[in-house]
């Protein structure tokens, strides 16, 4: 069953499918179950034509500094961000899990994320694989992030202990 959305309303994907006016899904930062922690209430329009950056790192642990510029420049540049694990979204079968932290840009241009990646290299962040998202995987699989401190491993326990809640 698909329901219509009428202007100004914030709905979750994962309770119900919503269509949009033209074929846009939109999220709004819920907060809460994953997480605990209150998000902005800005909505998101996700749209299947926006370039959604899949950073992927493969022992995160050790790529806490490389995340943590990661998440300043998106937000410095005003692109929403959203994390998941790939154990979220396949079976594995026995290879180590890997953290995804997808970069929405909002533009329909062919240079869309530029900004971000050229930003990214010159303060020599380094990831192990840049792959992109489908709006399905984004809104679906992935949980707002803010801070390293929103980042949680599929268990439900935090990636970084050690960080401190900044908002």
């Amino acid at each position: 069953m698909r329901l219509r959305a009428r202007p100004g309303d914030c709905l979750n994907l994962k309770a119900t499918p919503w269509i949009w006016p033209a074929g846009m899904l939109r999220f709004c930062y819920m907060g809460g179950i994953e997480s605990g922690r209150q998000f902005e209430s800005k909505a998101e329009t996700l749209d299947p034509h926006h370039f959604y950056a899949a950073y992927v790192f493969d022992g995160a642990e050790a790529h806490q500094p490389d995340i943590q510029v990661l998440i300043e420049q998106a937000q410095q540049l005003e692109y929403p961000l959203r994390y998941w694990w790939l154990s979220n979204a396949m079976d594995l079968q026995g290879s180590p899990d890997r953290l995804i932290v997808c970069v929405h840009h909002p533009s329909h241009s062919e240079d869309a994320g530029m900004d971000l990646y050229n930003a990214l290299n010159r303060k020599e962040v380094r990831w192990d694989e840049l792959d992109s998202a489908v709006v399905e995987e984004y809104g679906y699989l992935g949980h707002p992030v803010k801070s390293l401190v929103d980042i949680n491993y599929p268990e439900g326990y935090q990636l970084f202990p050690d960080i401190k809640n900044e908002y």
